[in-house]
Parts: structure tokens; C-alpha cells; sequence
């Protein structure tokens, strides 16, 4: 229970909060362009602030001020406590104030590639019990950064659809998937990917019920900073658990999982034409028809669990 309400309930609910702000920010009646942004921002820093709320209740130091400058990361992916909530508000402050920018849309795939693959050598386990991993970093760092961009492209692809209200369930999956394979082995690793799952509800729940106006120029929607950002966490969070997972469960798994939201995007070039809801049923499809399975093979294969 008290796992569920710290990295589920409560980041949840500052996220829904967060979502609600960034698509309020779109609406004709916000009145002018200084109070828009600004609602804005204040979205992309509650949804940032859902990470670290929830670290800190973790850790028992949420009410406790004077112990917030002795956090610490025990192991180097902990710094996604802080990355994560940087890279939605960076992408904020981007789009309110670069967003149609033709200059910068010419820059944003080379600047996010070398941002994530320095952030992938930053989060991954180095020192004594890692050494026969280092041949694979360079492999590791880069497919991460590949698939991140590659995966939020494709979800900027359905969020600009018609009918595409549903698109950060497409998160929310692989969110899913990725806690199936991590939680038998590494349990700190499957409470923080937890945390993606809470806030992956919350912004799904107000895209459903708000869903936000389509935008031609990429990644110019509401709620794209907090959707491309939780791309990337996934992606990251996926990579440094083939440290801690079996070999059999990851060669299996790991690239369906990690190219997911890709996948959806794929199938959905054609699916566009149909019926919305076809649309949303043929995305629920691809994620069970992953969900489903992997879920099966951790129960034969770890029974105990």
C-alpha cells in the first residue's frame, strides 16, 4: 500500500495536475501570451516536481528541508530523479519559446542524440561488478539515444492525428512491460519505473477527457514536453536494467520493448485512415499482444515470482 500511494497515487495525481495546466495553456480564454506561457511552465514544473515528490516520501526526508541537500544517488540511474524533471522543463521552455522556430527544429534531433547518449553513460553502473559490461556501453548509448528519438518522433506522429486522445497509453504500456522485467530483479529499479507509471496515468487521464488540438510544426502540442520526456525515461530506464536482468529475459525482450511506442507508430501510418476508435483499438492491440506474452514467459520462467 504505501508503495502504491508514494510511487503510484502521488505522482499520479501532481501529474494529472501538471497535464492539466500544459492543456489549459492551449485554450482560446487563456488571455494573453504572458499568462499562457506562464501556465505553461507552472504545468511542466508540477509534473517535474511529481518525480521528486515522490523520491523524497521514498527516502522520508519529503518534510524534512534540511535533509533535501543530503540526497544522494546510491547508484548512478538515481539521477533520473533529477534529469527527468530537467528534461520536461527544458523541452517547456522550448517549445513556449522556440517551438516554431525553423532554426531550431533544424538543430532538435542532433542536440536531443547527444543529450541522451551522454545521459545514458551517465546513468549506467560503472566500478568493480561491471567491467564485462564495458564493451557494450558505446552499443548501449547509442541505441538508447536512437530509440528515444525514433520513439518520440513516433508519438508526436499520433498525437497529431485525428482521434489521437489516447497516445500516452502507448507510454503507459511499455511503462508496464518495462516493471514486468525489472521487478524480479532489481525491486529500487521497479519503484522508480513505477513512478513513470503513476505519471503516465495522470497525463493519460486528462488527454482522454482534454484532448489537445493537433499542430503541424513537431513536437508543438501541449503536452509534448512531458510525453517526449517521459519517452526518454522509459527508454533509459529499459537500458539500465540490462544490468540487473537475466540474459535470457533481456535478449528476448529487450528490443521490442524498448522500440514499443515505434511499433505503434508504424502500424498507425496505416491505421490513421480508420475509425478513431479502430484506431485506439489497434494501438491497444500491439501493446497487449507485448504486455500479455511478457508477462507469461516471467511467470513460467520465474515461478516464484
Amino acid at each position: 500500500m504505501q508503495i502504491a500511494i508514494q510511487r503510484l497515487l502521488v505522482p499520479g495525481v501532481i501529474a494529472l495536475i501538471g497535464a492539466w495546466l500544459l492543456v489549459r495553456h492551449q485554450e482560446p480564454e487563456a488571455t494573453s501570451r504572458g499568462v499562457s506561457t506562464r501556465t505553461g511552465l507552472i504545468g511542466a514544473m508540477f509534473v517535474g516536481a511529481a518525480f521528486i515528490v515522490s523520491d523524497f516520501m521514498q527516502r522520508g526526508i519529503l518534510l524534512s528541508p534540511r535533509k533535501w541537500l543530503e540526497w544522494e544517488a546510491r547508484e548512478p540511474w538515481m539521477l533520473m530523479v533529477w534529469l527527468v524533471p530537467a528534461v520536461i522543463l527544458a523541452l517547456a521552455l522550448v517549445r513556449f519559446f522556440l517551438g516554431s522556430s525553423e532554426r531550431f527544429q533544424r538543430w532538435s534531433v542532433p542536440c536531443l542524440l547527444t543529450f541522451w547518449i551522454g545521459a545514458s553513460y551517465l546513468l549506467f553502473p560503472m566500478g568493480e561488478g561491471y567491467q564485462d559490461k564495458l564493451p557494450t556501453l558505446g552499443r548501449l548509448a547509442v541505441s538508447s539515444a536512437v530509440a528515444a528519438v525514433w520513439n518520440a518522433y513516433a508519438m508526436d506522429w499520433i498525437a497529431n492525428g485525428s482521434g489521437g486522445r489516447w497516445y500516452p497509453l502507448v507510454l503507459l504500456a511499455q511503462f508496464g512491460c518495462i516493471v514486468a522485467m525489472v521487478l524480479s530483479s532489481y525491486a529500487s529499479l521497479s519503484e522508480w519505473v513505477l513512478v513513470g507509471v503513476g505519471v503516465s496515468s495522470g497525463v493519460s487521464a486528462v488527454q482522454l477527457f482534454r484532448p489537445t488540438r493537433s499542430h503541424e510544426v513537431p513536437f508543438s502540442w501541449p503536452l509534448a514536453p512531458v510525453v517526449v520526456g517521459l519517452s526518454w525515461m522509459g527508454v533509459a530506464c529499459l537500458v539500465v536494467s540490462t544490468f540487473y536482468v537475466s540474459e535470457a529475459l533481456r535478449s528476448q525482450w529487450f528490443w521490442p520493448v524498448l522500440f514499443l511506442p515505434s511499433m505503434v507508430g508504424i502500424v498507425d501510418l496505416y491505421a490513421r485512415r480508420l475509425n478513431p476508435w479502430l484506431r485506439a483499438t489497434v494501438a491497444a492491440g500491439i501493446c497487449c499482444a507485448m504486455l500479455i506474452p511478457l508477462i507469461y514467459f516471467l511467470v513460467t520462467a520465474e515461478p516464484e515470482w
